[in-house]
């Protein structure tokens, strides 16, 4: 190979290992929000849709001053487009939720920093029909939960991962458990797949790192694989981890939220594609969910309008 072929081939490939971060680059689109709302009931901390399109948002009250202790509060969209309060659920005694998921049936699973799990059941109208709460010991609280193909139930709490099988009693007993070794720091954050594989984010700054156990794991485990976000799209740590409407992990990072294939893995990993946007409020309680047509729903703690709604139709 001539010395001229040779630089021909180097240029080549520089341009090939470069390319990628271009695309996706371009790839990542400014957009603006269809409809804002003020929420003046306490900072919102979490947010999920339901299988019929509500938005539960749980807040938290640290100020005095606020009239309402912690609750769900459930918006639903009007006849002019706008997201107004439906109802409230307050659970007594539940104290500040610290995850809610719902099953494809509708139930809706939450768990309280007073170490309490709620199961809430509907009504056909989308009522509540019935709240039963279960206590755990400080030792064994979960931080998460989330139904999970098989009819399972998935825990995760800072350094354990545990598995039931549904319906969920005071005397349930595990039916796989996993001692999770990665370090967990202030602002950790956990999402379990249907199959029950968990992403697992340890709050680290500037690196957006992500450890996935698989769901053949169990006993003492190290991650099966991890991957970073390459630091020019994750300049802070991760807010909030979705699925997107289309199966791919969802990253809240600062003023963006990236998209990248469920099995990521790697350093410096350029996402596929995702959404930056301003007026955001960089926070452990930057939150992000999706319904199932494709509304992007955006928590921002401590900010004005502080949920933001992207890609709504009229």
């Amino acid at each position: 190979m001539s010395r001229l072929t040779k630089s021909i081939v180097a240029s080549l490939l520089l341009v090939a290992v470069s390319a990628p971060v271009t695309a996706a680059a371009d790839a990542i689109h400014e957009v603006s929000p269809t409809t804002e709302t003020t929420f003046n009931e306490g900072q919102v901390e979490k947010i999920e849709f339901d299988p019929s399109g509500r938005l539960w948002v749980w807040n938290n009250t640290y100020s005095s001053s606020l009239p309402y202790g912690p609750q769900a509060n459930v918006l639903t969209k009007d006849e002019a487009g706008n997201w107004t309060q439906s109802f409230r659920l307050t659970i007594r005694k539940f104290g500040t939720v610290g995850d809610i998921h719902f099953a494809d049936d509708g139930t809706m699973y939450a768990t309280s920093f007073n170490s309490k799990l709620a199961v809430v059941t509907f009504n056909t109208d989308g009522s509540v029909k019935k709240v039963t709460q279960f206590k755990f010991s400080d030792r064994k609280s979960p931080d998460s939960v989330t139904p999970i193909d098989g009819n399972k139930l998935s825990f995760v709490r800072y350094n354990q991962l545990t598995e039931y099988q549904l319906p969920f009693t005071a005397r349930s007993k595990p039916i796989r458990t996993m001692k999770i070794t990665t370090r967990y720091g202030w602002g950790a954050q956990t999402l379990v797949g249907a199959d029950g594989t968990l992403y697992y984010s340890d709050g680290a700054e500037n690196t957006a790192d992500v450890d996935v156990y698989i769901p053949s794991q169990s006993g003492s485990a190290s991650p099966d694989h991890s991957f970073t976000v390459d630091p020019f799209f994750a300049d802070y740590y991760i807010g909030g981890m979705t699925f997107s409407p289309e199966g791919d992990l969802a990253l809240r990072v600062n003023q963006r939220v990236v998209f990248l294939p469920l099995d990521a893995s790697g350093a410096n990993l350029v996402p596929d594609s995702g959404y930056s946007f301003t007026g955001s409020h960089v926070g452990f309680y930057s939150d992000v969910a999706f319904d199932s047509t494709g509304v992007m729903a955006l928590a921002d703690y401590g900010v004005t309008n502080s949920l933001r709604f992207f890609f709504e139709t009229p």
